[in-house]
């Protein structure tokens, strides 16, 4: 009896609403910060109860298909008392011979298949009707275990690579024959804080003598590994000369999306330059100033600081391939080029993340079905001259009464 009542309290589906209300409870609950989703998905699989709230959810969810196969597959014994607690029964005079033979012809004539046991006659309509469900709580039962095994077995590496230039991602030998860039010459930027996409961004990428396209958006799969461009910067060579003193350098400067500052430094020195895009102009809409950046003709703004007190300069506005004075220090700067930063992926889970959302999905199809395809179960016992006849539905139990009692009237087996 204990052991019941355990296995329907797990398999429950109170159970499920209660930890998936909880999941959703805690995403609400970071939402208030910045980057919720990552927050979230820390807390779930970094943190003890956030982990122990997601396993018992898969336990739940597992015990619930395991009770509904199980239930729906097990031999169905009827007595007198589980046919008075059907949806539907009635008591009928059965008189005569062979009374279970006419009630199964009259059940084969509503089109139920019968099986016959004794004194019993059971048919059902739909026993398969769980598949649907089934199928769609596989597919998220491997996807959440899949997540499990992609947070703690996935490696990631990231570098940041220049047209013509190689490097090493997670042991393998990369090299990147060129980068596709469709920059905009009229970038605008409403506010403090601007937005920068990275969908017309590509790379060819080679690799093992195979040349594979890579981007910002879906993976691309090579050798094992997946590849995608996460970021995108300008590689900007340029040189300080100071009296007789002159000191090259080529930065890589991180300054996307526009309003972004990065800082060159020059330890040795005792002095850092802090570059910006430069807007082209300057315009106004309503209450709001927005700043146009012509990302194919580049405009730094540049400050430069030098001295133990940190002695900033006035704003240096420069362009690639220009030379500019400050405090006693000429600054010259190179052509500039593009970089990515390319981010590679081993994560032995994706073939099943990937194979579970199409199960999940197949289910979700499936479940249409259920409007129409539902388990319907008529059964009769004999009890000395009188049949006893039970009618249940999964769904539309009204309709389905009714259904149930026009047959009666119509059609009474003699």
């Amino acid at each position: 009896m204990i052991l019941g009542k355990g296995i329907r309290a797990v398999s429950s589906w109170w159970l499920t609403a209660a930890l998936s209300l909880c999941l959703c409870a805690l995403y609400v609950y970071f939402t208030a910060g910045e980057n919720p989703y990552g927050k979230w998905i820390n807390f779930i699989f970094h943190n003890l109860s956030g982990l122990i709230l997601y396993i018992c959810l898969i336990i739940n969810l597992m015990s619930i298909s395991i009770r509904i196969v199980y239930t729906r597959l097990r031999p169905v014994n009827i007595t007198a008392e589980a046919i008075r607690n059907m949806d539907a029964f009635t008591e009928i005079d059965a008189s005569g011979d062979n009374p279970g033979d006419k009630v199964t012809a009259w059940l084969k004539k509503r089109g139920f298949k019968t099986e016959k046991k004794e004194n019993r006659v059971i048919s059902i309509k739909g026993r398969l009707s769980f598949l649907p469900g089934t199928v769609m709580r596989t597919g998220l039962i491997i996807l959440m275990i899949s997540f499990i095994f992609s947070v703690y077995l996935r490696k990631t590496e990231e570098k940041i690579l220049s047209e013509g230039g190689e490097g090493q991602l997670l042991g393998k030998k990369i090299y990147l024959a060129g980068i596709k860039s469709n920059l905009p010459e009229e970038f605008l930027q409403l506010g403090e804080k601007s937005s920068f996409r990275l969908s017309n961004i590509s790379a060819m990428l080679s690799s093992s003598q195979n040349t594979y396209m890579v981007t910002g958006r879906f993976p691309a799969k090579i050798n094992g590994l997946y590849y995608r461009i996460t970021h995108l910067g300008f590689y900007q060579p340029l040189s300080l000369k100071a009296s007789s003193t002159v000191i090259t350098k080529n930065a890589e400067l991180d300054i996307l999306p526009p309003g972004k500052t990065d800082i060159v430094a020059f330890p040795a020195e005792n002095m850092h330059l802090t570059f910006t895009l430069h807007p082209e102009k300057t315009i106004k809409k309503g209450l709001l100033t927005g700043k146009v950046f012509n990302l194919k003709t580049l405009s730094y703004s540049v400050i430069l600081q030098k001295g133990k007190n940190k002695h900033k300069s006035e704003n240096i506005i420069l362009k690639p391939e220009e030379t500019a004075s400050s405090e006693g220090i000429k600054i010259s700067l190179g052509k500039s080029f593009l970089f990515i930063k390319i981010q590679s992926v081993y994560d032995p889970a994706l073939l099943w993340i990937y194979t579970a959302i199409l199960i999940t999905m197949a289910g979700l199809v499936l479940m249409f079905s259920r409007f129409f395809w539902y388990k319907k179960q008529i059964c009769a016992i004999f009890i000395n001259d009188k049949v006893l006849l039970g009618y249940t539905e999964e769904f539309y139990k009204k309709w389905g009464i009714m259904k149930f009692y026009s047959w009666i009237e119509e059609t009474r087996p003699d």
